[in-house]
C-alpha cells in the first residue's frame, strides 16, 4: 500500500478518485490532473497541496463547540489570565507551530492573543506548559491523590482523569500524581483542573487521607486508606491484583463483577460502576460530513471500531466481518476510531491486509461525530473491564455487537437485551450475521432502550456520585 494517493477518473462519477484508498478528491474542486495527498486509506491526516488549498480552521460548528467548552473551563476556574511572563511564553510557542496563521490557530479556530490570556485555556496540541493552579477545595476537605504511571489513551487512565477531576471541590482537595510514563497532550489538558505532580517531586511528608490507584501502588505515597481499583478481567489485571494483595490494608475496588471475582480472594471487593462525559458522545458535524472527509459513500454501511488497536481487544475481527459482509454483495466499510501507530501498528497492518478499504481515523475527543458516522460498532474484545467505548456508543444510539465479556452479561442480566452477542470464537459468517442483525430493524428498540440506560446510569456524574459516596465512606 502507497503512502500518495494515486488519482484516476472514475467514468461512473466523473470525479478523480484513489486507486489505493478509494477516496474522493474535495468535493467541488476541479483538477486539470490528479492532485498529489497523503492517502488517507492508511490513517494519514486529508490534506491537499499546500499550493492548491491552504490550511482552513475547523468548521464553523467544531469551532463554536471549541468556544463553549473552553469558556466554561474559563468560568469554572474563575476567568483568571496568567501572568505577562506565562502570556509571552505561550505566544512564543505558537510562533513555532505550522497552525499558526497570523493571529489564528488553525488547528482551534482561536485567536492567540486573547486565548493566551486565560489561565484555563489549553493548546489543542498540548504545547503550552501547564500553570500551577491554587486548590480550589474548601477547608476540611478530604484530601485525595489519585496516581497513575502514565496518562495514556487506554480506558483507565480516561477514568482516572474523568474521577479526580469531576469529584466536588467543595467536599475533596485533590491532587493527580503521575509517573514518568507517556502522558497523552488531550487527556493532561483535561486532568490540567487539579493540581498535577511528579512522582518524583512528591513530599512525603504530605498528608493524604486517601490514594487511588489502578497499576500499581507506590510507597512514596503515604494515606490513611489506599484503594485499589481494577479495570480488566484478563492475565495482566489477575497479576496486578496478586501483587496488590501482598500489601496489607488495602482496599479493593473493581469497575465490574467479572473484574471483582479476580480479587475476590483477597477480601471484600466494592464493585463501582464506569460512567461517561455525555459530551463525548455529542454529534456535532453532520453524519455525512464526517463520512465524505475519509471518501466513505452517504449509503454505505459502516462497521466501526472504537478504541486502541490492543490484541486484547481483537479489532481484526472486524476487518474479517466486514470482508465477508463485502462478498455478500454489500457495500460496507470499516472505520477504526483510535490510535493505530507504535505498538499498535502491527494490528494495523494486519487489519490493512484483511481489509484494504478500511479507514483509520487516529485518536477523536469528539467521539459523538465518529459514532453518528457509523451504523454499528464491534466490540469483539477477549476480555474488559466495563468498557467506556460501549457506554459512549449506546449514548450515542448506536446499535453494538459484542461478546460475552466485562460488564455485559451483568448488565444485560440486570437490565435485558443491550448488545447483540456474539461467541469469542465466532467465526465470520457468525460476525457478519450479528452486524446484519443489529442494524435491521428488529433490534431497533434495544438501542434505544441501551441509549436512555446509559444516559440515566452510567453518566460522569452517576460514576462521581458512586465515587463520593464510597470514599466517604472509608
Amino acid at each position: 500500500m502507497t503512502d500518495i494517493c494515486d488519482f484516476e477518473v472514475t467514468t461512473e462519477q466523473g470525479v478523480w478518485v484513489c486507486k489505493n484508498c478509494r477516496v474522493l478528491t474535495p468535493e467541488g474542486r476541479k483538477y486539470t490532473n490528479p492532485p498529489t495527498r497523503s492517502c488517507p486509506g492508511i490513517g494519514r491526516v486529508l490534506e491537499e497541496d499546500q499550493a492548491l488549498s491552504p490550511q482552513r480552521p475547523p468548521s464553523l460548528a467544531r469551532q463554536a463547540w471549541n468556544l463553549a467548552r473552553s469558556l466554561t473551563d474559563f468560568v469554572v476556574d474563575g476567568c483568571k489570565t496568567v501572568t505577562q511572563k506565562q502570556y509571552e511564553a505561550r505566544l512564543e510557542i505558537c510562533d513555532g507551530c505550522d497552525h499558526r496563521r497570523n493571529n489564528r490557530c488553525m488547528k482551534c479556530g482561536c485567536r492567540l492573543s486573547l486565548k493566551a490570556q486565560g489561565r484555563a485555556f489549553t493548546c489543542p496540541e498540548g504545547k503550552w506548559p501547564s500553570v500551577e493552579r491554587p486548590s480550589q477545595s474548601a477547608p476540611g476537605a478530604m484530601k485525595v491523590v489519585f496516581f497513575s504511571h502514565a496518562l495514556g489513551r487506554g480506558g483507565a487512565e480516561r477514568w482516572l482523569v474523568d474521577v479526580a477531576t469531576g469529584l466536588s471541590r467543595e467536599q475533596f482537595d485533590v491532587t493527580i500524581v503521575l509517573d514518568n510514563g507517556y502522558q497523552d497532550p488531550a487527556l493532561m489538558r483535561r486532568a490540567s483542573a487539579v493540581r498535577i505532580v511528579p512522582l518524583t517531586k512528591w513530599d512525603e511528608s504530605e498528608s493524604v487521607d486517601a490514594m487511588v490507584c489502578w497499576s500499581r501502588i507506590p510507597p512514596e505515597i503515604q494515606a490513611e486508606h489506599t484503594v485499589f481499583c481494577l479495570h480488566g478481567a484478563g492475565p495482566f489485571a489477575k497479576n496486578m491484583a496478586a501483587a496488590v494483595s501482598k500489601i496489607p490494608g488495602v482496599h479493593l475496588a473493581a469497575v465490574s463483577q467479572v473484574a471483582a471475582d479476580v480479587m475476590k480472594q483477597y477480601g471484600p471487593v466494592e464493585v463501582i460502576y464506569n460512567g461517561c462525559p455525555s459530551d463525548r458522545a455529542k454529534q456535532i458535524l453532520d453524519r455525512n460530513e464526517v463520512r465524505r472527509k475519509y471518501g466513505i459513500w452517504p449509503e454505505a454501511l459502516v462497521v466501526g471500531f472504537l478504541g486502541r488497536l490492543a490484541a486484547v481487544k481483537r479489532p481484526h475481527l472486524v476487518a474479517r466481518a466486514v470482508a465477508r459482509l463485502r462478498k455478500r454483495g454489500l457495500r460496507v466499510r470499516s472505520m477504526f476510531v483510535g490510535d493505530y501507530t507504535g505498538q499498535h501498528r502491527s494490528r494495523f497492518e494486519q487489519i490493512r491486509r484483511l481489509d484494504p478499504y478500511s479507514v483509520f481515523t487516529g485518536p477523536q475527543e469528539n467521539v459523538g461525530d465518529y459514532l453518528a458516522a457509523m451504523d454499528v460498532m464491534m466490540l469483539p474484545s477477549q476480555t474488559e473491564g466495563f468498557s467506556l467505548a460501549m457506554i459512549e456508543t449506546w449514548m450515542a444510539g448506536v446499535p453494538v455487537v459484542s461478546t460475552p465479556v466485562g460488564a455485559v452479561p451483568e448488565l444485560e442480566n440486570e437490565h435485558g437485551s443491550l448488545v447483540v452477542r456474539v461467541p469469542l470464537e465466532a467465526n465470520d459468517d457468525v460476525l457478519a450475521n450479528s452486524i446484519q442483525l443489529a442494524t435491521s430493524q428488529r433490534h431497533k428498540a434495544a438501542v434505544t432502550y441501551a441509549k436512555r440506560l446509559a444516559c440515566r446510569e452510567y453518566t460522569l456524574a452517576a460514576m462521581i456520585r458512586r465515587w463520593e459516596k464510597y470514599l466517604h465512606s472509608l
